[in-house]
């Protein structure tokens, strides 16, 4: 079962509900929204190297997601135009975008969940992992980040030390990364698989009611 790091407050808050909701999940589930369809224009961005394709491909995803409102619709395409610029002056390294996590917590739990893109720190030889959205002013104090620096330096087999982490907002502005130390690291993924025995506990218990 995988617990999404965008899920991950929410579940140490109350694991009892989450369970509940993974057992019987509210019917058509969440839409997709602006932010949603610009981030997805600028994966197809990163694959194309092609600003016009990703522009189309962002026109076709406001319409599939049945996404009429024209100030949103605007807004939504100012900051793919600005994320795009942000690119071209920037020219960071990228090596992979909307990549997938799999970090085993134990006891048939895992962290999941995507991260927007991994940058290549030319000048460390680390890596950096972001995430593209909106940020709560305290997102250095989630669980999730310790957790995600962890699970990154081990798919991209790299020190815990050469991998930040971080946010960048949808529109290329305000790029903010840090990294953990070990301890920290160390803490975070054990409240992680504590998390993980209280669900298959309560998922359990749950499941024979």
């Amino acid at each position: 079962m995988k617990i999404s790091h965008l899920e991950l407050e929410k579940c140490l808050k109350n694991p009892r509900t989450w369970v509940a909701q993974k057992i019987s999940p509210p019917v058509g589930g969440p839409r997709a929204g602006y932010e949603r369809a610009t981030k997805l224009a600028v994966y197809k961005f990163h694959a194309t190297a092609s600003a016009s394709q990703a522009q189309h491909h962002l026109t076709q995803l406001l319409s599939r997601f049945r996404l009429t409102s024209n100030r949103l619709r605007d807004r939504a395409q100012e900051n793919l135009d600005s994320y795009m610029e942000w690119y071209y002056r920037e020219s960071p390294v990228v090596s992979n975008w909307g990549m997938r996590l799999a970090f085993n917590l134990g006891h048939n739990f895992e962290l999941g969940g995507e991260i927007s893109r991994i940058d290549l720190d030319i000048g460390s030889g680390g890596y950096n992992g972001v995430l593209l959205g909106n940020r709560a002013i305290s997102w250095r104090g989630e669980l999730r980040f310790p957790l995600i620096q962890r699970a990154l330096a081990k798919v991209l087999q790299r020190p815990e030390g050469e991998i930040h982490v971080g946010f960048q907002s949808i529109d290329g502005t305000q790029l903010e990364l840090t990294s953990f130390p070990p301890l920290i690291l160390d803490e975070s993924e054990g409240r992680a698989r504590e998390l993980a025995i209280t669900l298959s506990s309560e998922w359990h218990r749950q499941k024979r009611l």
